[in-house]
Parts: structure tokens; C-alpha cells; sequence
């Protein structure tokens, strides 16, 4: 590390010479002048500190001083007064008044020269410190278009940076420098409330957090951020705030564009799931229609010999039964997605109900097994049920019925043929009755588990299979509804478990 310089200026050769020995044995690096003329020549290698006698040949020491002080290039130079002849009070008083940062008179002890010499170096490096945090504030300031502000809570007077008058609207310095010129050009619907926030934060001893609108002196109205804290006396006393400005007018009218939009998309996303209602519901009703006319010709079908023939038709009998069960199942599916749509518009609309009663959820299980047996046994599968035989809480026996369903039938439409097994239990502990699906297909990767039951979320993509995603999105609503959760486990190629825990609440007649 370099040694600091110090240059001694002295006509008097033996004071310079003992200073300069005082000084180098103090680890400082020396250079000497014998007049003011090569004090300001050596002043140009830029020393931290020059020890300057007063009386000089040519140039009086007070004059050098403020010859360097006026010279930009050594006005930051330090200059220590050492003199044996100007050794009054009003000789310090006149030197320290015009440059000198210090003033000592001869004789001078080693360890006060040292002493003093070391305290200014510090100040200045402290006051290099403290200009260079201050231009890296006002850097930062500037980057994000910031002002400062600083409030006399005692006068009222409140001061701000140029930056602070252009948030304002005023040009620089033409800002009045008063509190009440602040409130006047707030907007009237927000004096209060920053008029509360600032009282709060102060009593409060909080930091203090606004969002207001300024009105400009063309009147035009612009939002501002702002940011502070208070500072208090010995006594606890609040005496001054200071903070920070920021215009936020950009990020208030994207603000209100988004808030517009949105309002716009919810009034489009309304009509959409009207729309949808409507349309659903009109579909339904025809649908019904074709329903009991394909199960009245199916109950017509069975009862003519697959080898006979079909008056007026060109097909055996086998093979329009075929046709009309194939028929009969895509019309159910059609049912099925028609009444899952009625449901999400229902969710969206915040009507999804459900009715309660003592239900039996053994029987309701045996029930929906069987009525899914037919296609588990053509996809290969069989079903099995295990655990309570009878089970009653209370709840939405259509729903838990649909619940069922659509688990046991994609436990068959992704279980690859394999075993299935249903497992209904009592936790006693909890009053919870656990409902288990459990299959031994394709399983369900890791990503995708947490995201099944969202709306529009399949488990796997099989272009065998068919439907809108939102089944599992349904059941954990009517799950919720029910105050119970829906959970799954699973590993690719092993299988899935999907487990329905619900409350147990009978109902009192």
C-alpha cells in the first residue's frame, strides 16, 4: 500500500527538516518547499496533506491557502497551518477562516503533529466515503427516477430534491417549501387518508407507505409512490421525516387497462358459460328423446332371432344390433359430456349443489360395480370389493355415484385389462369413511399427479379414449362439497389408487 504524501512547506530549514523526520518516522512519504511559489508547483502532485508555514518570502502562508482552496484541481488538498510567528488566537481564527483545515503553533510536540495529522486524514477519508455513497445514491435515485424528501415536523417546512419538484409538476425552485403546499395539490378524495397514514406512521413508529394523486399546476393529475420513516429526539419526540417519490402514473393506467380487460373477459366468460347452459341444456332434451327411442328398438331387437331376416331392411338382425348398442353407448357418452359441461357451468356460476341424505355407501358401490361390470368385462377386467359391506353418512347419493363412476371407469379404460379392486373402510378414529379405486394399469406420471384435477387435465393420452378432461376436475369438487379430499398414488406401468376420504355425518330425523 502506498504511503500517504505530505508536503512541509518551510523557509526555515530546520523546522522543515525536523518536521520532515517527525513525519517520515510516522510513515508518511515527505516532499519540501522553502516559498509559497513551490508550495502551489508541488501542490500539482496531488499530496493528501500540505504542513504550510504562515511566514513565507515571497507569498504569505494565508494567500498559498487560498490560492489551492480556489483551485479546483487542489481544493481537496488538506492544509495543515504550522507556524512559530503567527501564533495569536486571531492568527488561527484568520488562517481556519480562509482554507487552513488545521492550525498549530511552534513548539509542537511530535505525537500531537502526528495525532492531528492522522485525525484529518481520517475526516477526509470519511468525507470521501460518505461523497462517494452519496453520488452512488443519487445514481440510483436518478436510475429509478426517484425523489427525496425531508420534513421539519416541528416548522412545517418540507424540503425536496429537483427531482421531487418535477414528480410535483414545478419547475426547479420554484417549489414553495411548505407542507400545506404538499396538501394543496393532493388530489381532495386522497388528503385524508395520507393525512392519517403520515399521523399513524409517526405514532406508530412504522414506515410510512402512499399511493395518491398530485394534481400539477396545469391540472393535470399524475399518481405518485411514496416511501419514509420518522426521526425522533432524545425524548421520543418526532421532529422530521424523510423519504422517497416516485411517479407510478404508468403502472396505475396499465393497472386500470388490465382491470378493464379482465372485467371484459369475466363478462365474455359469463355469456360463454350461459350460452353453454342453455345450449347443454337444449341438447339434453332431444338426446333423452333418441335415448329411450334406441333402448325401446333395442328391447324390440332381442326379442327377433339373429338369423332372421328384417322386413324392409338389407342387414341381418345380429348386425343392427351391433349397431344399435354401438349407437345406445355413444349416445350415453354424449349424455355424459353434456352433464359434465352442466356441471362446470354450474362450478363456474358458483351453483354446483349438493342434496344430502342418509346414504348406504356399500350399496352404492355394489350398484355401480355392477352396473359397470359389462365393461370391465370387455375391456378384460374384473372388479372386486373388499372391506365394509355397509357404510351410511350423510351425503349426495347421485353424486357420490358419479364419483364412482367416473373412478372405476378410467381405473378400466387405462388399467390394461388387469384386476380392480374397490376397498370401502371405516377410520373410526377420524368418523371418515375412505372409499380406495385401485388398478394395476398404466399409471400416472410424477408431474402430472398434482395437476389431474384440474379442469381440462387428462391422466394419459390414449386415442382409444375419449372425453374432455374434466372428470376428475368434477369429483374433486364433489368431494370438497361433500368436505372431504380426494387423493392419488401412483407409479408408471404399476398402477393407480385413488382415495376418497369423506366425513361421516348422519343426518337426525
Amino acid at each position: 500500500m502506498d504511503k500517504p504524501r505530505i508536503l512541509v512547506i518551510d523557509d526555515d530549514q530546520v523546522n522543515r527538516y525536523t518536521v520532515s523526520k517527525i513525519l517520515e518516522r510516522g510513515g508518511y512519504e515527505v516532499l519540501q518547499g522553502d516559498t509559497g511559489e513551490a508550495a502551489l508547483r508541488l501542490a500539482q502532485t496531488n499530496p493528501e496533506l500540505i504542513v504550510l508555514d504562515v511566514q513565507l518570502p515571497d507569498i504569505i502562508g494565508y494567500e498559498v491557502a487560498a490560492r489551492l482552496k480556489a483551485d479546483p484541481r487542489t481544493a481537496s488538498i488538506l492544509i495543515l497551518h504550522l507556524s512559530a510567528t503567527f501564533v495569536r488566537s486571531s492568527d488561527q481564527v484568520y488562517g481556519l477562516e480562509h482554507g487552513a483545515d488545521a492550525y498549530l503553533t511552534h513548539p509542537i510536540e511530535p505525537p500531537v503533529l502526528l495525532a492531528t495529522i492522522k485525525a484529518l486524514l481520517r475526516a477526509r477519508s470519511a468525507e470521501l466515503a460518505l461523497r462517494v455513497a452519496h453520488e452512488k445514491l443519487t445514481l440510483a435515485l436518478d436510475g429509478a427516477r426517484m425523489g427525496t424528501w425531508d420534513r421539519d415536523l416541528v416548522t412545517g417546512r418540507l424540503t425536496i430534491s429537483e427531482k421531487c419538484e418535477q414528480l410535483l409538476g414545478f419547475r426547479p425552485g420554484e417549489w414553495p417549501g411548505l407542507e400545506e403546499a404538499f396538501f394543496a395539490h393532493l388530489h381532495p378524495d386522497d388528503r385524508d387518508r395520507v393525512s392519517h397514514l403520515i399521523d399513524s406512521a409517526v405514532r406508530e413508529h412504522r414506515y410510512y407507505e402512499a399511493e395518491y394523486r398530485s394534481i400539477w399546476p396545469d391540472q393535470s393529475i399524475h399518481w405518485i409512490l411514496t416511501r419514509g420513516h420518522a426521526y425522533y429526539d432524545e425524548a421520543g419526540k418526532p421532529n422530521r421525516m424523510a423519504g422517497t417519490m416516485v411517479d407510478i402514473s404508468h403502472r396505475k393506467e396499465l393497472e386500470h387497462q388490465k382491470n378493464v380487460l379482465v372485467s371484459k373477459l369475466e363478462e365474455a366468460i359469463t355469456s360463454r358459460d350461459e350460452f353453454l347452459s342453455i345450449a347443454t341444456h337444449e341438447l339434453k332434451t332431444p338426446l333423452t328423446s333418441l335415448n329411450l327411442q334406441l333402448q325401446l328398438l333395442d328391447r324390440q331387437l332381442r326379442q327377433i332371432p339373429d338369423s332372421s331376416p328384417l322386413p324392409g331392411i338389407a342387414m341381418p338382425s345380429s348386425t343392427l344390433k351391433k349397431t344399435v348398442a354401438a349407437s345406445e353407448r355413444e349416445s350415453r357418452r354424449l349424455g355424459h359430456l353434456l352433464d359434465q359441461l352442466l356441471d362446470l357451468t354450474r362450478i363456474r356460476a358458483k351453483r354446483f349443489e349438493i342434496e344430502k341424505a342418509d346414504v348406504d355407501l356399500g350399496t352404492a358401490v355394489r350398484e355401480v360395480v355392477t352396473n359397470l361390470s359389462e365393461q370391465a368385462h370387455e375391456a378384460g377386467s374384473t372388479i372386486s370389493i373388499e372391506g365394509e359391506q355397509h357404510l351410511v353418512g350423510s351425503w349426495d347419493r347421485g353424486r357420490l355415484d358419479q364419483v364412482l363412476t367416473n373412478l372405476l371407469s378410467n381405473a378400466i379404460k387405462y388399467g390394461k385389462g388387469k384386476p380392480i379392486a374397490v376397498r370401502l373402510t371405516h377410520d373410526v378414529q377420524k368418523n371418515l369413511a375412505r372409499l380406495e379405486v385401485t388398478d394395476s394399469g398404466i399409471g400416472i406420471a410424477s408431474e402430472m399427479q398434482s395437476r389431474i384435477f384440474e379442469r381440462f387435465e387428462r391422466a394419459a393420452e390414449i386415442k382409444s379414449t375419449h372425453g374432455l378432461g374434466l372428470g376428475l376436475f368434477i369429483v374433486k369438487q364433489i368431494v370438497q362439497a361433500h368436505s372431504g379430499t380426494i387423493t392419488v398414488k401412483s407409479t408408471p406401468e404399476q398402477g393407480s389408487t385413488f382415495t376418497v376420504d369423506l366425513p361421516i355425518q348422519v343426518q337426525s330425523h
